[in-house]
């Protein structure tokens, strides 16, 4: 059973190869999509290569997902059910990652996680992203975001409401004050306003 991502995401991929700057066949294509880390079955994959070269490129994505996610290969022969949320979302990216894509899309991958696992994964998104990996993430967690970004929107009840370096935004005084709940304006004591 090939696991799927959500639909927002796959309305997106068509466009993604242009938008990334990818020269790339459509998003249907196999090899597209292992490029832009959509799951695909496996047996798609195991189709598009011979049997050697399938059991060598497999084992060196293996070393490489456990050495960044060395909890996975702990856990290598447990079922995946029985795994925490964060050992799941390890799981879940340390299987996008064995396609070697070249652009990775994430909804929302702190949702849910208790605060060690999130630092531990974002510290590990940053390395993929400092080693040339394009990132295309949704996170309602500002801070956890801009400080891993390039280039950020923000949106609000589906709307683009700002956008720009992401540097730029964590000094934006809007941005401070709505969404890292710094006050910058006298009178707001630090305190978040709700929207």
């Amino acid at each position: 059973m090939a696991s799927e991502p959500p639909t927002q995401t796959l309305d997106l991929a068509p466009a993604l190869p242009e938008l990334a700057g990818l020269d790339l066949p459509s998003a249907e294509d196999v090899r597209t999509r292992e490029l832009l880390g959509i799951p695909i079955a496996m047996t798609d994959y195991e189709q598009s290569m011979d049997v050697m070269d399938g059991m060598v490129t497999r084992r060196e994505r293996f070393e490489r997902v456990y050495a960044l996610f060395p909890r996975l290969a702990e856990r290598r022969h447990q079922l995946a059910g029985t795994l925490s949320g964060g050992e799941r979302q390890m799981l879940a990216l340390g299987r996008a990652l064995m396609s070697e894509p070249r652009l990775l899309m994430l909804d929302e991958p702190s949702l849910g996680l208790a605060p060690g696992v999130v630092e531990a994964l974002y510290e590990t998104l940053d390395r993929l992203h400092k080693e040339g990996l394009t990132l295309l993430l949704a996170e309602q967690s500002i801070p956890l975001a801009l400080d891993i970004a390039d280039y950020a929107y923000v949106l609000q009840t589906g709307r683009t409401v700002l956008e720009g370096k992401a540097v730029d935004l964590e000094k934006n005084e809007q941005v401070q004050e709505i969404y890292l709940g710094i006050g910058t304006r006298a009178g707001t004591d630090g305190a978040a306003r709700s929207t």
